[in-house]
Order: structure tokens, then sequence, then C-alpha cells
């Protein structure tokens, strides 16, 4: 799903400030460095701090934004430019790191890109440890091997690493029902869906959902906004939430039914939305166009959105608009007298939930409550306060949604909180028993 936020990450446009930042230093490096000289060690040790405590409270899980980059920027830059030199700059240890620096930075993001995808396998706490270490290791190779050129695999190098193959191939042939391996054949294809998903396919199998990607760009309304005047007309509306229902619904329906839909990302499908202006336009053509002419055509609606979305980006709405907004639309609905469902909040991740699904193989005993965050139980309390019961669905930890089959080789969802189409699935039979479909 594309943002504007990765576009600001990784277009020059948005970063060149910060290079124009770095030139400056060095062209005033001497000027400054004469005229700040009382204050040489005090602007040091001030950057530093800043440095340090950027480190700690701009989280991954910000949006990424320049506003938040000039601190560390700036006390970057004025480390550069006056070059102090503090008497521990010259321990043996910080001079080592400042040497093998480049090569760090180099290998830190590979490993770690392993670490994520791979790190089911790990039940070790502190495993992120792994990644650490191994970055250092080949940080120091490759600043020997190719900065130093240096020769260190003398003999006893070579003789040590023939010993670790000869004893890994040693305990292949003796071991070789050990589950160790057992982990390591999770990389066949009956654990693909663990590691990739057809998102295309699954989230948007009719042109039917867009976001601001390249991918889901088109919405095709000719086709998904088609009433069948020879069969039940069943609306599914909302954003991401509601797509990745889309092949569900579309298997599930019989002869007699027909499914329209609009899964438009990066707004509310509220009838004066804010948010990104692709899917307001539509909500708007919804609103005051399609909906006043066919609103006797339409049998059923289904209401599928992530309402904590709420704070992204344009949309920053507060809950008191969402609740203001969901009145609107259930009084708009409530006036045409529609069937409407809204399908409730799902459990929210701390990380994507094939990843808790991997390490419950190998640890059955593991508690998956400790990866739930409380914010996904809060808007649905929330939104059962507004939403009359009658028209709220739901299914937040639900007791009859598996979580996992190992027969499918899926989970129930793929990332933090869509359903993937085993997870999906189980929703839409559970509408099917319940008789709201």
């Amino acid at each position: 799903m594309g943002s504007r936020s990765s576009w600001a990450f990784y277009l020059m446009p948005t970063r060149i400030w910060e290079f124009l930042i770095g030139g400056l230093a060095f062209l005033y490096s001497q000027e400054l460095k004469v005229r700040l000289k009382p204050f040489l060690t005090a602007l040091t040790i001030m950057s530093l701090v800043l440095m340090f405590v950027s480190a700690l409270f701009i989280r991954a899980n910000h949006t990424w934004s320049p506003i938040l980059v000039v601190i560390p920027v700036l006390a970057t830059a004025v480390l550069l430019t006056i070059d102090h030199q503090l008497v521990w700059f010259q321990n043996s240890g910080i001079q080592f790191l400042g040497k093998i620096s480049y090569s760090l930075y180099l290998w830190h993001w590979p490993f770690y890109v392993l670490y994520r995808k791979f790190e089911f396998l790990m039940q070790w706490r502190y495993s992120i440890l792994i990644p650490f270490f191994l970055s250092f290791i080949f940080a120091i190779l490759s600043f020997y091997l190719f900065e130093r050129k240096k020769n260190i695999f003398g003999a006893k190098i070579l003789t040590i690493s023939g010993c670790v193959v000869a004893l890994l191939a040693t305990m292949l042939f003796v071991f070789p029902n050990h589950t160790l391996w057992d982990k390591i054949r999770l990389v066949d294809n009956q654990y693909v869906h663990y590691f990739q998903q057809d998102e295309h396919q699954h989230l948007n199998p009719c042109n039917c959902y867009i976001t601001r990607s390249p991918n889901y760009n088109t919405y095709d309304k000719e086709e998904c906004l088609k009433i069948d005047v020879g069969k039940e007309n069943i609306l599914l509306i909302g954003d991401s939430h509601a797509a990745q229902l889309s092949t569900a619904f579309r298997n599930a329906l019989k002869e007699d039914q027909h499914l329209l839909e609009m899964s438009l990302s990066l707004t509310f499908p509220f009838p004066d939305p804010k948010g990104y202006d692709k899917s307001v336009q539509l909500w708007n053509y919804f609103y005051t166009e399609f909906l006043p002419k066919n609103e006797n055509k339409i049998n059923k609606v289904f209401i599928s959105v992530h309402w904590l979305m709420n704070t992204y980006e344009e949309m920053n709405y507060t809950p008191k608009e969402i609740k203001q907004g969901l009145s609107q639309m259930t009084a708009l609905f409530d006036s045409y007298g529609l069937q409407y469902y809204f399908i409730g909040q799902t459990e929210l991740y701390q990380v994507p939930y094939r990843q808790v699904a991997l390490k419950k193989m190998f640890n059955p005993v593991l508690d998956e409550q400790q990866f739930i965050l409380d914010e996904g139980q809060q808007v649905n309390e929330f939104l059962k306060r507004i939403i009359p019961e009658q028209h709220y669905i739901d299914i937040y930890k639900h007791g009859e949604i598996e979580h996992n089959s190992q027969e499918m080789g899926m989970s129930y969802m793929f990332d933090k909180h869509h359903l993937s189409a085993f997870g999906a699935s189980q929703v839409v039979d559970y509408l099917l028993r319940k008789e709201y479909l």
C-alpha cells in the first residue's frame, strides 16, 4: 500500500535538503570552528545527546516525516562541521567501531530482513541479537578482507571452518529427523502462504478496490456498481477490510445473488468524507448520485472498515468525528430502509500474524494474546456503543474463527490486521450460518 510518507522517504526531491546541509557543513567547517571555539565541547556533547534521544524516541512505527528527521540531521551536521575530538573518541574500541562503520551499515539491513522473515524459527527471547552479532562479524571480515585487503584465512581458521562443516554434515547423517531440520524444511512450497500471498487476486479480483498505489488505482465503476434487476443485489463497502472479503463473498453467493463493491482505502465511507482524493470523490458520487437512484434495488449492505486508520495522514479523524460520521451514515441508511450490517473490527497484532502462527508450530504453548494490541478491542467497543446492536456483527476474537490451518498451509491473517483467504472465507461462512447473507 503506497503512501506519501514512503514517497518522501525514497524520492530525491524530499531528501536533497539533507545532502545540502552536509555540503554546507563541509563548506563552512573551518570558519565555524574558529568562531565557535569556546563552545566546541558543549556543542559536541549536545549533538551526541540529541542523536541518542532521537534514536530512542523516533520509533519504527512512526510515519516517516522530514520534520522528525530535522533533529538528528542537524546534530550530525554540527558534529561534522566542528569536528571536535573528545578525549574518549581516541579510545581504541571507538576508533575500531568507526573504521568498520561503513561495512556495518552495508551488512545490517540484509541480516535484519532475513531475521524478520525467519524470526518464527527462533523461540529465544533475545533472538534479535543474532542479526546484531552477524552484522558485526561480517563487517569486521569485510573491513579486513576488502578495505585493508589482509589475508586473515590462515591454516588455523581454515582448519576450524573445515571441522565445523564436517560436524554439520555428521549431524545431518546421524540425526536426520531432528526438529531443527523440520524448521529448515519450512522453506518448501507447503508453507509458501506463510511467506507470500497473491495480494492483488485476494484484494482486487474485479478492480473494485483502490488505494494510493499504481497497482490499485483503477476503479471499474460500471462493473463494480452494476445493478442486476433479476437478482438480489448485495453491496460490500469499506476500505481494504472490505476488499479482503471480496473474493470470499463472490465465491459464497448463490446464482440468484449479485455483488456490488466499493472498497476505497485511505478514507471512511461517510457521506462527507475526508482522505485520499480519489476515494473521497467516489464516495461523494455514491451518496449524491448512485444511492438515491438505486436505494430500492439494493437488498443488503455489508460495511467492513479498518477504523484504526483514523490517524492516517490526511484523514485525521477524531473519535467525535467518527461518531458523527457513523451517525450520519446509519441515519441515511435507515431513511432508505436498507438492510445493513457492519462487520466488526478484527484483532490487531504487533507483528504479522503469520509469524505468530509459525512460532506456534514449534511452540504449541505459545500464548498469542501477548502479540495482540489493545487498540483493536478498544475500537471494537467504541463501535458497539454507537452502531445499533442489530446492525453490528462482532467478530473480535470470535471462537468460531480458526487462526491457523496446516492443511491449507495458511494463517487467518497475513499481516497485522488483514484477513487471508482462509480467514476471509471463515468470516463469510459465519455470515451464511447466521443468515446475515
